[in-house]
């Protein structure tokens, strides 16, 4: 063998993956938490009862609600927190990138609707549409693999 063919055989070797691409990505297994936050425009004093609507999913809770006592209802399901200033729904990705009803797939990827319900006692009670935007996206098993996961936030803006 020249050493012409051992040089071109190397440069094969070494740009193959580079020209062709890996067919075998390894991706690690970490999970990640999508969300979405909701701010109200000033504070709303609690106690209150939340209801938040959005694709399918229908989420209600006495507010304040801490992170320590909002417990998920079935694995990846979404979990709420509330407080004066607004709410968080969240929901905790499985390793393997399996979808939810919120928060992680594609096609929720730009922008959410909720329906925002609150209620006091005495009080009317306050019906709103919410936008909540992308704010980032994580994938912390690269670019390839899965997880995905979406954080969002918007404003509530409440009546006088």
């Amino acid at each position: 063998m020249t050493s012409a063919s051992i040089i071109r055989k190397a440069c094969v070797a070494l740009l193959a993956p580079a020209l062709f691409g890996c067919s075998h990505t390894r991706c690690k297994e970490a999970g990640c938490s999508a969300g979405a936050q909701v701010v109200y425009d000033r504070g709303f004093p609690t106690p209150y009862d939340l209801t938040v609507r959005t694709a399918g999913l229908t989420l209600s809770a006495r507010c304040p609600l801490d992170a320590r006592s909002s417990k998920p209802v079935a694995p990846n399901a979404a979990t709420l927190v509330c407080d004066e200033r607004g709410f968080l729904v969240s929901t905790a990705n499985a390793a393997n990138g399996s979808a939810t009803r919120y928060g992680t797939n594609a096609l929720d990827a730009n922008a959410l609707t909720f329906d925002v319900g609150l209620a006091r006692p005495g009080a009317a009670p306050i019906q709103r549409a919410v936008r909540v935007t992308l704010t980032h996206v994580e994938r912390p098993n690269g670019p390839d693999c899965p997880s995905v996961c979406y954080g969002r936030q918007g404003t509530m803006d409440l009546p006088p």
